[in-house]
């Protein structure tokens, strides 16, 4: 626990005392012992954050009095929520039904939308702007 303590100090001077504040003093200490230290996090964004900012600096070195190593395992606080992988979404997504009127020939010139049809002619033989309320 004294290392851990150590570490952070040093950290205030190297990143600043507000960063350590906020992300490294939340963690909560679980358990220690000599070459151990295990933490957990409140959340995964704040588990990420160590992951990415403070893991390499462990990697380079925290060591105990006797000069080993001192492995730190991170953990969430509610380890039992998984996060939802891609796949799950995958899943939930419904898309909407197909309209069984909505077919090719719905949008191709035919007996039945002919109207349409002569109206953006006539529209363009007129060269006049089209103003559906007149």
């Amino acid at each position: 626990m004294k290392a851990w303590k150590l570490f952070l100090s040093d950290l205030e001077k190297k990143i600043g005392a507000t960063t350590v504040r906020k992300w490294l003093y939340s963690l909560k200490v679980i358990k220690f012992d000599a070459c151990n230290l295990y933490l957990e996090a409140e959340n995964h964004f704040e588990a990420r954050w160590f992951e990415e900012h403070i893991r390499p600096i462990l990697k380079r070195g925290f060591y105990n009095e006797n000069f080993h190593k001192i492995k730190v395992h991170l953990s969430l606080k509610n380890a039992d929520l998984k996060s939802k992988t891609i796949k799950d979404v995958k899943n939930q997504i419904t898309s909407d039904p197909l309209e069984t009127y909505l077919t090719f020939a719905f949008f191709i010139a035919s007996e039945k939308n002919l109207m349409s049809v002569k109206l953006l002619k006539e529209t363009v033989d007129k060269g006049t702007s089209f103003n559906p309320i007149f």
